[in-house]
Formats: structure tokens, C-alpha cells, sequence
């Protein structure tokens, strides 16, 4: 049942999700190629081009505005699913499903954050295709170059010590583990605005949203200040701690407002 759940929801927003990806591939080619011209541009008497540099290096500014712009309506649009399937009319025809409240939320959860990630997976291959493409094309040895600057950026080609290499991966599991806790928060919000909230239900999902993030910085920052004055002297194990602090409290929210939204609908659910 959790496969026909979320093969409905899956083809429901691809409808609207597809032509969202297909004109965000459209856009990265223009941005290639604006930043192609760019580029040659640059090899003329720039008194003689100048507005021409401006119109192409405004359009490719403008589309790579347009590719996010476009990431944000779909995860926007995969989260409006999520209410939309829960919380109205259509929420109580699957209510009424011979189905465990579990597997319905779990189907839905499941579904927005195939597309989310679908979406940002999009964005991604839209800016390699808008930066990198067109800088390989115009020039291929040009490419080295903004790789050696994302080594740079990215602290890596340097010999690092066994514990700098974990404090990488655990700063790595945990910025993953909290894209998918802002998520279900974000869905929690959804829930407790829908579910428990009579008046003003938008402004009490964000507050909702807010409080628990807020929170959540306010107790990391305390445990960094706390590793910190713990291990003065030792900033890589204390950077270690915090990490790991950080990783096991995003973990500890996803779980948390999981079985919160798990619960609300069980025993608090109201169809409008």
C-alpha cells in the first residue's frame, strides 16, 4: 500500500513539477550560452562591447535567479502537496483508506522528500551546466582553475591528521542529516497549523517553525561555548564535539517531529 501511496503522489506532482524541471533545463542552456558570449566578449575593446557584455551578463545573472527560483516553487508546491493530501477534502478520502495512519504519512513524508531532493538535484545540474559548460567550452584550462578554488574553498588537497578527516565527515553527515530535518520540521509546521491552530494557521506554522530552530541553535551554540571553554587548548577535538553535538540533535529533532506530526494525526486529526 506505501508503493500505491506514493506512486499516486508521485505522478499527481509530477505534473506540475515536470515542466518546471524542463524549463529549468531550457534556462541552463541560455545561461551557457550568455556566459559563452561573455566571455568572447571580453576579447573585443571593452568600450566597443560594453553593452553587449551588460545584456548577456544580466540574462545569465536573471536565469540563474529564474533555475532557483524554479527549485524553490517545487519544493514549495511538494510541501502544498503534503496539505493539500492530508488536510482537505482530498485528505478525507485517504482517510477513510483501510490504511494505517503510519503508512499514509509515511507515503506522504516519503513523497515530498523524493521531490525536494529531485528539485535540488535540478538546481545543482543547472549550475554546472550555466558555470562549468560554458567555461570548458570558451576555455577547457580555465576549469582547473575554479577546481583548484573549491579545493581551496573547501579545505581539501592539504595533508590533514585522521581527526581533521572526521570532523570533514561528520560536518558532512550532519549538514545532509539537517536538510532533512529542516523538511520534516517544515512538514511538523504543516501539521500542528493544520491540526491544532483555529485562527491565523500560516503565521502559526512559521512561528512553530521558527521556535523549534531557534531552539536548536540556541543549545548548539551553547554546546560549542561549552566544548570550547572545556578543551581550550584543543580546538580540533573541541570543533570534533560540537559536530557531532550538532549531528545527534538534528538527528534527535528529525525523530522528534516525526512522530509528533505521527501523532497529531492519529489522535488530533481535524478535516476542514
Amino acid at each position: 500500500m506505501l508503493g500505491k501511496l506514493l506512486k499516486h503522489d508521485m505522478r499527481s506532482m509530477s505534473k506540475v513539477a515536470a515542466p518546471m524541471f524542463i524549463a529549468s533545463g531550457i534556462v541552463s542552456v541560455i545561461c551557457c550560452a550568455m556566459l559563452y558570449f561573455t566571455f568572447g566578449f571580453f576579447e573585443e575593446d571593452i568600450h566597443t562591447v560594453f553593452g553587449a557584455i551588460m545584456l548577456t551578463g544580466s540574462f545569465y545573472l536573471i536565469g540563474l535567479g529564474a533555475i532557483f527560483v524554479m527549485w524553490a516553487i517545487v519544493s514549495f508546491l511538494a510541501i502544498a502537496r503534503y496539505y493539500k493530501s492530508l488536510f482537505t477534502d482530498e485528505g478525507y478520502l485517504n482517510m477513510v483508506l483501510p490504511i494505517k495512519s503510519v503508512t499514509l504519512f509515511s507515503a506522504k513524508l516519503l513523497s515530498t522528500f523524493i521531490w525536494i531532493a529531485f528539485a535540488s538535484g535540478v538546481a545543482v545540474l543547472g549550475t554546472l551546466i550555466s558555470v562549468v559548460l560554458p567555461t570548458l567550452l570558451y576555455d577547457s584550462s580555465m576549469v582547473a582553475g575554479l577546481i583548484d578554488t573549491a579545493k581551496v574553498l573547501l579545505g581539501l588537497g592539504e595533508d590533514k591528521t585522521a581527526l581533521v578527516i572526521t570532523i570533514g565527515i561528520v560536518k558532512l553527515a550532519e549538514s545532509l542529516v539537517s536538510s532533512v530535518e529542516s523538511i520534516i520540521i517544515i512538514i511538523t509546521a504543516v501539521t500542528v497549523g493544520a491540526t491544532l491552530i483555529n485562527r491565523h494557521k500560516v503565521f502559526g506554522s512559521i512561528i512553530f517553525y521558527f521556535v523549534i530552530t531557534l531552539a536548536e541553535e540556541i543549545f548548539s551554540g551553547v554546546a560549542t561555548l561549552v566544548f570550547e571553554s572545556v578543551l581550550p587548548n584543543n580546538l580540533d577535538i573541541s570543533a570534533f564535539m560540537s559536530s557531532l553535538f550538532a549531528l545527534i540533535l538534528s538527528a534527535g529533532i528529525s525523530v522528534g517531529m516525526y512522530f509528533l506530526s505521527l501523532f497529531i494525526l492519529e489522535k488530533k486529526f481535524n478535516i476542514e
